[in-house]
């Protein structure tokens, strides 16, 4: 399921846990008078504190910007994208936490995926299929080294990938049969019982089958002829 866009910081199920043992500890302690279980308690708060700290830290200039380089691509091709930090965040520099980028990508540009955070990542998305293809949101995740808190940053910047039809050069019997010569426009060639290959019309040649003529072609050519011949009389 693809977030919204805008800032969750919630604990872990490891940081609930360790809260509520933290506090059970406590209460036993207090109960039984037994010094062992308060300074496990004490331990567990502090990391607690620790894992706080280091997630506010963190979280101060967590801000990405990305960029398509190559907004437009054959389908089967790469487009270059740069993912870069606006500011110097403090997490890139000191490990008070782990970080991640995740973008939540379609199926056509290879669905979700993570890249670890740093000051600038740039990447490549391979494209599949043709059209245009929204590149969807990407989240800033980053977790303290404890694993107790969880911060999720999201953001939908709207940009967009296109997936341009793949060019391919047609062979010299391909253009041979199609009517399409290199020196000029279009040919009259004629081929057996067809009188229109693909979506390339030409006139009615002797021979066509009926069902395949082109008749607003062949129409065209005999009209030019009639006049060619009412000319030359």
């Amino acid at each position: 399921m693809t977030p919204r866009p805008g800032t969750v910081l919630r604990p872990t199920a490891r940081g609930i846990a360790v809260a509520v043992l933290a506090l059970l500890c406590w209460v036993a302690s207090d109960l039984t008078r037994v010094l062992p279980a308060r300074y496990i308690a004490a331990a567990l708060l502090l990391a607690l504190l620790i894992g706080a700290i280091g997630i506010g830290i963190s979280s101060i200039g967590l801000r990405a910007r990305r960029q398509v380089i190559d907004d437009a691509v054959p389908v089967g091709s790469v487009a270059r994208v740069q993912l870069e930090m606006l500011t110097r965040a403090p997490l890139t520099v000191i490990p008070l936490a782990r970080g991640a980028v995740r973008e939540h990508l379609p199926a056509a540009l290879g669905g979700q995926g993570d890249l670890p955070l740093s000051r600038r990542m740039p990447h490549v998305l391979r494209v599949a299929h043709r059209g245009s293809h929204p590149l969807g949101p990407y989240s800033v995740i980053v977790r303290d080294v404890f694993g107790l808190f969880h911060l999720r940053r999201t953001v939908d910047d709207g940009l967009q990938l296109t997936g341009l039809p793949v060019v391919a050069e047609l062979a010299p019997g391909s253009e041979r049969a199609t009517g399409i010569t290199r020196d000029g426009p279009l040919s009259a060639l004629s081929s057996p019982g067809v009188g229109e290959i693909g979506p390339i019309a030409r006139p009615y040649a002797a021979g066509d089958d009926i069902r395949r003529i082109h008749w607003r072609a062949s129409a065209g050519e005999l009209v030019d002829q009639v006049l060619r011949n009412t000319s030359q009389t």
